[in-house]
């Protein structure tokens, strides 16, 4: 037997469509007897409403997307948790999609949300992906802001992110700072591996600042190892070591959100700690600002850090 349709209901009922989708709404200018009527006849006939047409009907589907590499990065778990909050107060749904760092399931997670997959997407790209990943975003005009870094080379969609070029020279200032004397050289590991817009400005910030305060700076590629009194700078603890391995003695090491290692005698650890509560508040601030037509494509929104601790 085929599902009942809403012109079936209409027929049944002596009513136009128009009239029956908008009872089967609440809407208030069907009178409420006639709402009740509706909704009786409705129950009785088996009707079922079909959302995703509901949906193009109104042109929303009240969800967004939250596009990440995956669950076990910080940067991607601790914002979804917070925007989801957020959204939900305001009547929206958050989905998770996962890209895993796969860039052609990152282009064909952005086609689908083109085609009216969601009213639009909080976006952490995939680290390798160039600006054209977007473009069908572009052109089916779908809402859309970019969380901790943006596509390079991309359209200058609106992002939200850390004060990544303040937060490296702050890393530097501290470190600088150290018991015996200033490091003989940094160890910019920013950009390394990967080089996205938030990579960049760290590295930016880590060379400003060791400039201003008379320090030497080697990066990934050059040779560190004959230096004895290096800091070495990175995005993660992983990098981070491992630019250390080649160092007889490291003064200081600075990364960013977590330390799992634990204190190392003789070395300053420092972790410049994101603060994803603020970002994800930002980006969805911007989202809704896109969905009511208030706001232009366009623009960044920098974040300061959280606070930055010392490992002891």
């Amino acid at each position: 037997m085929s599902a009942t349709r809403l012109s079936d209901l209409a027929h049944s009922l002596g009513l136009n469509i128009a009239t029956v989708s908008r009872a089967l709404r609440d809407d208030p200018r069907v009178k409420r007897e006639t709402r009740e009527r509706i909704r009786a006849e409705a129950q009785r006939l088996g009707y079922r409403p079909h959302v995703a047409a509901r949906a193009l009907a109104e042109g929303r589907t009240r969800t967004l997307w939250f596009v990440i590499a995956d669950l076990a990065d910080a940067i991607a778990r601790e914002p979804a948790v917070f925007a989801s909050q957020f959204l939900l107060e305001q009547g929206y749904d958050l989905l998770l999609a996962q890209h895993h760092n796969d860039e052609a399931v990152f282009r064909r997670i952005l086609e689908r949300l083109s085609r009216g997959g969601a009213d639009g997407a909080i976006i952490i790209p995939d680290a390798s992906s160039q600006g054209t990943a977007d473009s069908p975003l572009w052109e089916a005009k779908v809402p859309f802001v970019y969380l901790d870094r943006t596509l390079e080379g991309g359209q200058g969609a609106p992002v939200v992110t850390t004060d990544n070029h303040r937060a490296g020279a702050s890393l530097v200032e501290a470190l600088a700072k150290l018991e015996g004397g200033a490091p003989d050289v940094v160890v910019n590991g920013f950009g390394f591996p990967y080089r996205n817009s938030a990579e960049l400005a760290r590295r930016a910030g880590v060379d400003e600042a060791a400039r201003v305060l008379g320090l030497s700076t080697v990066s990934a590629g050059q040779s560190w190892a004959s230096y004895r009194r290096a800091v070495v700078l990175a995005s993660t603890e992983e990098t981070a070591l491992g630019l250390a391995k080649p160092l007889t003695q490291v003064a200081g090491l600075g990364v960013f959100d977590h330390w799992r290692s634990g204190p190392r005698p003789g070395t300053k650890i420092l972790v410049a700690v994101q603060d994803f509560r603020a970002m994800a508040r930002a980006a969805v601030a911007c989202i809704l600002a896109q969905l009511r037509g208030e706001d232009e494509a366009g623009g960044e929104v920098l974040v300061p850090l959280a606070e930055t601790l010392e490992v002891k």
